[in-house]
């Protein structure tokens, strides 16, 4: 994850590059994006939340993959307070 860029409030903007392939390439978008959420709440990860009366994480990925379909780079990027170090530190826990 290198190159980290500042967001509003001191945040680093972090992308995210994974993989989806074997069993991984039958999940749904929306369970992807489901699953990072978890990750992040698990891990203790502070992220950047929306405002308004029900606020979500602020979590951008690039266009979805049809089911079934394996990928050796998709991505994600995320807004948070973490050096990349301990983001990744946090996010493999």
């Amino acid at each position: 994850m290198p190159g980290a860029q500042c967001a509003e409030g001191g945040q680093a903007v972090l992308v995210v590059k994974y993989t989806k392939r074997g069993a991984a390439a039958y999940l749904g978008h929306l369970d992807v994006l489901n699953y990072f959420q978890r990750v992040f709440r698990r891990g203790g990860i502070p992220v950047e939340f929306s405002g308004g009366f029900h606020p979500h994480m602020l979590i951008y990925f690039s266009a979805p993959l049809g089911v079934g379909i394996s990928s050796e780079s998709e991505y994600c990027a995320v807004a948070t307070s973490l050096s990349p170090e301990e983001f990744l530190t946090r996010f493999n826990a």
